[in-house]
């Protein structure tokens, strides 16, 4: 083999052993980006499959609480009736709930929030937001644009993190207790 020809052959190696090292970076990159974003919402409730329910107790609520800000309503459980049900915060009054509210709780309980437990809901104006019991995620209703606070978080603060699930819903996901 001539000088030439192994300098030419050289020079492939080194291109092609180049690529591969920008491929292995890139791939490395996207790996450890998709690794943080998956690990930032694993804790996501399924929106998609219980859309209805969320829309139903999301305007329960609102009837119930016309106009108010900053209002809590927790979600329990009782034991003796099986049934999830909505106790208002201020008051510890249990509102009443017809069997279409209640199973849309308890499909949103057990289906929608399955990796953790809705602990409750929180009412400003016209937006309702479904927090987790850890405080660190909720999904949101926010009919008239993005949501700029929710469950007490600042949306565009460092460590709050947004992503639409729907029209007028969002999921809101913090680093840290939002309680």
């Amino acid at each position: 083999m001539k000088k030439s020809e192994k300098v030419k052959e050289q020079k492939v190696r080194k291109i092609v052993l180049l690529s591969l090292i920008v491929v292995v970076v890139c791939l490395c990159v996207w790996g450890v980006w998709y690794i943080n974003d998956s690990f930032r919402w694993n804790i996501e409730a399924g929106y998609d499959e219980c859309a209805d329910e969320f829309n139903l107790i999301k305007d329960y609520i609102l009837a119930e609480y016309p106009d108010e800000d900053d209002k809590i309503v927790w979600v329990n459980y009782d034991n003796d009736s099986d049934n999830y049900y909505f106790e208002d915060f201020d008051t510890n009054e249990v509102l009443k709930c017809d069997n279409k509210i209640t199973e849309a709780l308890k499909k949103l309980q057990e289906e929608a929030f399955c990796k953790k437990s809705l602990d409750s809901i929180r009412i400003n104006g016209n937006r309702v937001a479904f927090c987790i019991e850890a405080g660190y995620y909720s999904i949101t209703f926010s009919p008239d644009e993005k949501p700029e606070m929710v469950s007490g978080m600042d949306v565009d603060a460092e460590g709050v993190y947004l992503k639409k699930a729907d029209e007028n819903w969002y999921h809101v996901r913090s680093k840290k207790s939002c309680s």
